[in-house]
């Protein structure tokens, strides 16, 4: 996002039209603007979640973690079935065997909720 402020700035010393003045005066309202709402945004968020900003983890790699450190199985569902397939693909052997370990538990507790 930084570069897409500076490099009209950048741009514009090369620019060597009637406009340029215009220009620059353009520039520097949508510089101050865009600094203004980044604030108000940064002001307005969860500061728990601002280390999401910086982190290198990947979506996927977000779910495997989610599926490997998550206690219930509500949440193991959710990572495991209902993103997309790729998100999963590194874990596959460990939703196998969860699903191989819990099957036999679900299929009591839904005969049970069905009585």
């Amino acid at each position: 996002m930084a570069w897409s402020m500076i490099l009209p700035f950048v741009t514009l010393n090369f620019y060597e039209g009637e406009t340029s003045a215009a220009v620059a005066n353009f520039l520097v309202v949508n510089l101050a603007v865009w600094l203004i709402l980044n604030i108000i945004f940064f002001c307005s968020i969860d500061l728990g979640y601002m280390h999401t900003f910086t982190s290198t983890v990947t979506a996927p790699q977000y779910n495997c973690e989610l599926f490997l450190t998550a206690e219930e199985d509500s949440t193991k569902f959710k990572a495991a079935f209902k993103k997309h397939l790729s998100y999963t693909k590194n874990i596959k052997s460990d939703v196998k065997e969860w699903v191989a370990n819990n099957v036999e538990r679900w299929i009591k507790v839904s005969k049970r909720a069905n009585l």
